[in-house]
């Protein structure tokens, strides 16, 4: 996933030559040799001949992330609202029997729950995808500066993937399917930590994940990435250096995402990551709770939760509004990952873009500002599969509305 490039690695494995150099006015600094800016090469690249990568920072694929992510935490919204109405009274609570007469009727839990398992679902195979592709693919020769765009795009997925886990009640109602989910979505996670971690390797220059002042147009943000790796062991190093003590884990980490060098969102994704946690904790409470008409040890335990936590009881109360935060904090959170992720990967695109060294296409345009290429037109129709779940669950409301039969006193 990224995990150990080094440019020795590229040259023996892979037959791959980097220039990890740039070329400027030259100057001297403490007596030695350095270069500034304004730069004449950055690496193999002139002026205006850096190559746009589309499949990795295209509108297209950015507009399908960001959309996606989104739509599941505006439908993770609406579901929270819909739970604290139940447990607040504004909406009237079914009974044990109203729950079994009302079995078979598509709720609007349902349908709210089924959309984000979609959004998860498509983003699950898109983030997997992207996550290969740099480790195999690309990892001798994508830039810091895509390097970037594709870290926080998969902290986009874990947003999506948290509000999921979160959210969704029924997650275990096919625990196998949950199993394969639950897999999947921790390999993202780890896909994403290795992705992060390895910006924060023990190379001569730190990884530039900074967004350059504006009234500059040069940096070393267009050289390959792997120009800032190295082969050591970065993810243990990093959190190692995380937890190293209370100070380092809350004011370096949770505060300015600096385990040693700035890695943008690395906050966030340790705080997503420990909610994470938390919630497989919840699902499996829940796998529990859910199970009173299972034999054996399922079946015992769910039978006391509804002994000592039953409607009306105040047990119940108190674990209904403890439940209504942990659903808060988890759309809160991953709100938070959208609105700073996304600020930042655009921030980056415009100053790229305004910068004159990426390469124009024929149409005197930045290619990452077309969405038509063949990388970003599969996510983008992948995502229509949303849609047809949506069609999935109205189509099986109304035919099981269409052929009930109303009961004869």
């Amino acid at each position: 996933m990224g995990s150990y490039v080094s440019i020795a690695e590229c040259q023996a494995k892979y037959n791959v030559v980097l220039n990890c150099t740039v070329d400027g006015r030259h100057i001297t600094v403490n007596g030695e040799d350095a270069v500034e800016a304004p730069f004449t090469r950055i690496g193999n690249y002139t002026r205006g001949h850096f190559p746009g990568d589309p499949d990795v920072a295209g509108i297209g694929i950015l507009a399908v992330f960001i959309a996606v992510t989104s739509f599941a935490i505006a439908a993770g919204l609406v579901s929270f609202f819909w739970q604290l109405a139940k447990t607040w009274g504004w909406k009237t609570t079914y009974t044990e029997q109203q729950k079994t007469e009302r079995h078979n009727q598509t709720s609007i839990s349902d349908i709210l729950e089924t959309l984000i398992l979609a959004c998860s679902d498509q983003q699950v195979f898109t983030g997997a995808a992207y996550a290969l592709t740099l480790r195999f693919g690309k990892g001798c020769s994508i830039s810091a500066y895509h390097y970037n765009i594709v870290a926080n795009m998969m902290l986009l997925t874990c947003a999506t993937h948290l509000i999921s886990v979160t959210i969704v009640r029924n997650y275990w109602k096919f625990p196998w399917l949950a199993l394969l989910r639950i897999g999947s979505i921790t390999f993202v996670f780890i896909a994403t930590g290795l992705l992060m971690t390895n910006q924060n390797a023990n190379s001569n220059e730190p990884f530039p994940t900074g967004i350059p002042d504006a009234n500059l147009t040069d940096s070393s943000i267009f050289l390959p990435a792997v120009c800032f790796q190295t082969e050591g062991h970065t993810t243990f190093n990093t959190f190692k250096e995380t937890t190293s003590s209370a100070n380092a884990f809350f004011m370096d980490n949770l505060a300015q995402s600096t385990p040693r060098n700035k890695i943008q969102g690395w906050n966030l994704y340790i705080i997503t990551l420990l909610f994470y946690g938390a919630a497989i904790i919840a699902e499996f409470i829940r796998f529990f709770r859910r199970g009173r008409s299972r034999k054996g040890l399922r079946g015992r335990i769910a039978n006391e939760f509804r002994r000592y936590c039953g409607l009306g009881t105040p047990m119940r109360k108190i674990l209904q509004n403890v439940f209504l935060f942990y659903l808060a904090f988890g759309v809160g959170l991953s709100l938070a990952v959208i609105i700073i992720s996304t600020q930042y990967i655009f921030s980056l695109r415009r100053w790229v873009d305004r910068s004159g060294w990426i390469e124009l296409d024929n149409n005197d345009e930045n290619p990452e500002n077309d969405a038509t290429s063949f990388g970003q037109l599969v996510p983008l129709f992948s995502s229509a599969l949303i849609v047809f779940s949506f069609a999935q669950i109205i189509s099986g409301a109304y035919t099981l509305s269409s052929h009930s039969v109303p009961l004869i006193n």
